[in-house]
Parts: structure tokens; C-alpha cells; sequence
């Protein structure tokens, strides 16, 4: 069997989309026997097990690394701030693979969706290389005029077939580098071959580098391509790309390539949600996903994922369940690193629109079925053709802490006030009231010293009564009497059908006309429905990460908490006042920018004016006519006096 060599040039930031690449040519070519070469500078053993294990794909391929020293080109300008000086590396591949005699040299952000045969049987024998037309700079005449080859048709380099054996014979690796060191060469080694190789260029059909530049592509057309490349500058991981149809195609490779890379990854890491909201409920959520995590490696914001650096090689797992409504220009995620288990998740309505694109489907579709939080939210999925079942919320899984004891206060929790009033009339016990859950803090292990604080009130409490599901759901894993205040009671809401009816619920009227319907003296038993949903959770989140924790939410030591109900109540209520407060403050900032604009926008009124009066003052005219206006300022004669005194 014929053996096809295959070169790329990468450093190791790059490696991730060159996955990509390698893997579309592997499942394309699964029949071919290959031999891909990648050079290199920097790529680390990480990275080369990554590369490793998509060989996996094809039972004929041979893979080999080869280190370049990058000081050797580091005399060598770099004009585009997408492109990296491994690109010069394809110029010394003739002496790199001195045994071979042709290669086919590939970029990394490119796709091969079909058989490469074609594309070695393209006669070589008087050429150095075969390439395809680049779609702009083949009709730039001003360009080509600048690097002297007016005549000659413009090749794109991100696709070549190179012949090795007539390169040597000729010594055209000198004259490679010696034109790249050309000033006029704004494009680098691509203008660097084009002049190099001149007339002997054999030139390919456009269906072996269909390059994607811009919006004049809008489908991918029927046919026999063999590549798409995305050349220039959007890129398809890029969060300005704009091929919606060749994007789409992209991430399809990318989630399967991700897939089988972490299927056969040994590297596994762990990762957990945090937030940069002030929602206490919020981090309760990454808690009760923390049980499941043998370690945690990383930190991912929840509305920026991408903003966590994971390192090639690696594959992290992430749950990635709660409240999705900030962001959403940062959805869905690019890092291929994350295996995710979409759970328990809630899409509020105004980010609807980005769950509803195409990226977002084939992420979600991908990962999924999607473990909806509520039955509003597994409707919206599905009829937008997403995989969901109704999963409820992961906080059902919280383990109570044996070593918590009841109190003897009772909880309102985001209560109206006349339930509040009328919890007052019914019992002699301490209440405490909270209002919005607020964390003041961006520090995630603050953030769940909070959080565990909160949850050590639920547990400890006599009875809870809220309107938070985020109170009233953890109550119910805890194990505290919990009573739902829900004057929506619909099972259409997408956030709480399904939910609200796990627990003992009345409307605030029926609450305040009777309250014997929930007695806070004497609570009843919650109800016992929630422990099916719990059951499920578990076996889900356990399968996904192999882990699953017997111990408590509870980290703190016992005697950090407070007990105290009178301190208890000043602490919570200060830090809702306080949050309130820096709401406040941030309006009072917006307020301020604006009069702070006002007084810029009338001060550059007043320069303005002040020049144009400075001008008008300096004019000519103005310094003519000024001893005119002199004259008209003084007095006037008396005629009267003046003949009076015989004049």
C-alpha cells in the first residue's frame, strides 16, 4: 500500500485546532495509509499524546514529531497578528524529511472532508509544488506587481503539494529562506514560495482549498470538496467568526474530535462553576455540584468559560447545571478540554435567542440530552430540536451534616411583608428575616463559606418559610419543615414547574388567611416526592465524573458559625443592606458618568466659543474697526453748551 506523508507546522498554543484538522483528515481517510509529520518548536509531551490518540482513528497511520529551533527564524518578519513564526517552517521541509520525496503540506485551520488520493496523483515531475489560487490576492495585480510576478498566478500556501526530491536537486531551500527575508513580502513565506517557485507551480483545482474569507460563502455547496480552509483572520473559533454554515461544520468536528480525544485521554481533571453574580443561590448550586468531584483542577465562570486557560492534552469534566441569564454573548463555551453534563439547567427567557443558534444546539444536542431544571425549561429546548428530559435541580442532592443540631428560630426568607407580619402574629419564636441572598464577595472560597453559612441556617432551622427556590429546594434535602410562598402556582413558568410542587406551597392570601395551613409552630413533614428526583441526580452526576461524596455540604468549622439569632439577624441583614448599598452605589456611578459627560460635552461648548471669539478678536477687520468702536463709546457733545461757550 502507497504511503501518503502529511506535514503541519504548529506551535503548541495552536494544537487544539490542529486536532481538529488532523482528526477530519483521519476519519476521512480512514483506508489510506499515512504518515503525518508535525514540526514544531515548543509542543509539549501533553500535546503529543493528544496528537496520539487521534492516530487511534486509523490503523495504518504512522505519526512522528520533529523540533525545529525557532531562533533560526527568528530574523523573519511577522506582518499578521493571526499567523506565528512556525508558518516559515513548511519552507525547510525538503531538508526536515530528507527521505521523502513528496508531502502534502496542510495549516491547521482547515478541514479535509474527503480523500486526499486525488491530490497526490496531481503530476509533479517539472514542479516544485501544486497549490490553488488564493481567492484575493490571485486578482491583487498590485500586489503581485510588488513581490515581480505580474504574470505568474498567485498560489495560496495553506495547501501545497510539495515535491521534496526536485526542491533539493535545485537547492530552492536557500532561496525559500533568502526571499522571505524580503521587505516587500507582506505575506510572508506565501509570497516567499510564490516568487521562489515562480512558473514551476502546477496549479490545482479550487475543490482541494476551498478557502472561506468572507460573507460571499453562505452554504456549504454540494460536490466533491475535498478541504475547506478558513484562511485570513475570523477563524472559526473565534467568537466574531461569520460562517454561520461553515462554522457550524466546524464545531461539528471539534465536539467529535473532543469526544474521541476524551474517551481515550487518561489526563482526566475536574472542574467547578463559580460566579461573579450576587446570588448566594448561585454558589449553592456549585456546592451541591462539588459532592461529585473527586478534586477540583479548575475554576470556570459560569458566563465566561473560556476565560480559564486549560492546558492540550488534558480533559476536563464539568457539570454544568443552574441559572444560565448573564453572558450570553460567551455561550457556548470553545475550550475542546471540557466534557460537560448539561444538568439541571434553567435558560431564562431574555438569553433564550442565543440557545436557540445553531452553535448552541449542536453543543448542547452534543453533550446532552440536557437535564432541564423545570418542565418550562425542557419545553423550550424541545421545541427548539435540543434532547431534554426533565432532571430538576441539583441541590436536591445536598447531604445534611450530622452534626448540625435544630434551633430555635424560624427562617423568612424573601417572604412579602404582610407574611412576614402575620408569621410574627403566630409564633413566640425568634424569626429571622432575610431578604435578597447576597454574597459581597468575588472570591469563590468566600463565596462558599457563605454559602455553607446559609446552608447551615437551613439545616439548623425550626421551619423555613420563602419564596426562593433556592431555599426551598436545599431545605427539602436538609431536611427542615420548608413552606413555598408561590403566587405563580403555574405549571407553564419556566422557572418553577415541576418544582414548586415538591414542597408544602400556598399563595401569600392563603397564607395570611389561614395561616394554620402551615403551622410554623408545628411544622408539617415535607413532602417526600422530591426523593425520586434526588435518586436520578445522583445516578446521573455520579456516572458522568465516577464520584460521589458521603460527606456534608459543610466545610466550616463548627465553631467559626453563629448561633446567636439576634447576631444572626444583624449579620444576614447587613449583608442584604450592604448589597443593596452597592447597588445604590453603582447607580449613583451611572448617574455620575452622565453628568460627568455633561460637563465635558458643555466644556468643549466653551472651548469652542472661547476660539471662535479668540479668532474673531485676531481677525483683520475686528482690529481695524476697533478704534471705531472707541469713538462710539464716548460720550457726546452738549450741542446746547457748545454755543454757550461761542463756538
Amino acid at each position: 500500500m502507497k504511503t501518503f506523508n502529511i506535514a503541519f507546522s504548529v506551535n503548541n498554543a495552536y494544537v487544539n485546532h490542529l486536532a481538529v484538522t488532523l482528526y477530519s483528515l483521519l476519519k476521512n481517510n480512514k483506508t489510506e495509509s499515512l504518515h503525518v509529520h508535525i514540526l514544531s518548536s515548543d509542543i509539549t509531551a501533553e500535546s503529543k499524546a493528544v496528537m496520539k490518540s487521534l492516530v487511534g482513528l486509523s490503523k495504518n497511520t504512522k505519526l512522528s514529531f520533529h523540533t525545529v529551533d525557532s531562533a533560526d527564524f527568528s530574523n523573519l518578519a511577522i506582518t499578521m497578528d493571526y499567523i506565528t513564526r512556525e508558518t516559515y517552517y513548511r519552507l525547510i521541509l525538503a531538508d526536515v524529511l530528507s527521505s521523502v520525496n513528496k508531502v502534502l503540506y496542510l495549516d491547521a485551520d482547515l478541514l479535509v472532508v474527503g480523500s486526499i488520493r486525488d491530490i497526490f496523483e496531481q503530476p509533479l515531475t517539472d514542479y516544485y509544488a501544486a497549490g490553488a489560487p488564493d481567492i484575493y490576492l490571485d486578482s491583487d495585480e498590485a500586489h503581485k506587481i510588488a513581490v515581480d510576478i505580474p504574470s505568474q498566478i498567485y498560489i495560496n500556501a495553506g495547501v501545497l503539494l510539495l515535491n521534496l526530491e526536485k526542491i533539493r536537486q535545485d537547492d530552492m531551500t536557500k532561496k525559500l529562506l533568502a526571499n522571505a527575508k524580503n521587505e516587500n513580502h507582506a505575506y510572508q513565506d506565501q509570497d516567499a514560495i510564490n516568487v521562489t517557485f515562480a512558473d514551476k507551480i502546477f496549479v490545482l483545482d479550487e475543490k482541494f482549498n476551498r478557502q472561506i474569507k468572507d460573507k460571499q460563502y453562505q452554504d456549504i455547496p454540494d460536490g466533491h470538496h475535498v478541504i475547506f480552509h478558513y484562511s485570513g483572520g475570523y477563524k472559526p473559533w473565534n467568537r466574531d467568526r461569520i460562517y454561520d454554515a461553515f462554522s457550524t461544520l466546524y464545531d461539528r468536528y471539534k465536539l467529535e474530535a473532543s469526544k474521541y480525544i476524551n474517551s481515550r485521554n487518561q489526563n482526566i481533571k475536574y472542574g467547578l462553576l463559580k460566579y461573579s453574580t450576587d446570588n448566594v443561590g448561585d454558589t449553592i448550586q456549585g456546592i451541591a455540584a462539588r459532592r461529585f468531584l473527586p478534586k477540583i483542577d479548575y475554576y470556570f465562570e459560569r458566563d465566561n468559560m473560556d476565560a480559564t486557560k486549560t492546558q492540550p492534552g488534558e480533559t476536563i469534566k464539568v457539570v454544568i447545571n443552574g441559572w444560565w441569564g448573564d453572558g450570553p454573548e460567551n455561550w457556548p463555551f470553545l475550550d475542546q478540554n471540557l466534557d460537560v453534563l448539561p444538568i439541571s439547567m434553567y435558560v431564562e427567557d431574555r438569553i433564550q435567542a442565543e440557545f436557540k443558534k445553531p452553535r448552541s444546539k449542536a453543543v448542547l444536542n452534543f453533550f446532552g440530552p440536557v437535564g432541564a431544571r423545570s418542565y418550562g425549561t425542557k419545553k423550550f429546548l424541545e421545541e427548539n430540536d435540543i434532547e431534554s428530559y426533565f432532571s430538576g435541580c441539583l441541590t436536591l442532592t445536598l447531604n445534611a451534616d450530622k452534626s448540625v443540631k435544630k434551633q430555635d428560630f424560624i427562617l423568612a426568607v424573601d417572604v412579602p411583608d404582610e407574611v412576614y407580619e402575620k408569621m410574627k402574629q403566630e409564633t413566640s419564636r425568634k424569626i429571622i428575616r432575610i431578604g435578597v441572598l447576597r454574597q459581597i464577595t468575588t472570591d469563590v472560597n468566600e463565596q462558599h463559606r457563605l454559602a455553607e453559612y446559609y446552608l447551615y441556617l437551613y439545616q439548623s432551622a425550626h421551619a423555613i418559610v420563602t419564596t426562593r427556590l433556592h431555599t426551598m429546594l436545599p431545605s427539602l434535602a436538609l431536611g427542615t419543615p420548608v413552606l413555598f410562598i408561590n403566587d405563580i402556582l403555574d405549571d407553564d413558568d419556566v422557572r418553577f414547574s415541576g418544582l414548586s410542587n415538591l414542597a408544602h406551597n400556598l399563595r401569600t392570601e392563603e397564607y395570611v388567611t389561614n395561616p394554620l395551613k402551615f403551622d410554623i409552630n408545628k411544622p408539617p413533614k415535607n413532602k417526600d416526592e422530591y426523593l425520586k428526583i434526588r435518586k436520578s441526580l445522583e445516578k446521573s452526576v455520579e456516572k458522568f465524573t465516577g464520584h460521589i461524596g458521603s460527606g456534608s455540604y459543610l466545610t466550616l468549622e463548627m465553631q467559626e458559625l453563629i448561633h446567636d439569632a439576634n447576631f444572626i439577624q444583624a449579620a444576614i441583614g447587613g449583608a442584604s443592606e450592604l448589597g443593596d448599598l452597592r447597588e445604590e452605589i453603582d447607580k449613583l456611578k451611572i448617574s455620575l458618568g452622565y453628568k460627568e459627560n455633561h460637563v465635558l460635552e458643555l466644556a468643549e461648548e466653551l472651548r469652542v466659543e472661547r476660539e471662535r471669539y479668540n479668532s474673531i478678536a485676531r481677525s483683520l477687520p475686528w482690529r481695524v474697526a476697533k478704534k471705531l468702536r472707541v469713538v462710539e463709546k464716548l460720550p457726546k457733545r452738549n450741542s446746547k453748551r457748545s454755543n454757550d461757550n461761542g463756538e
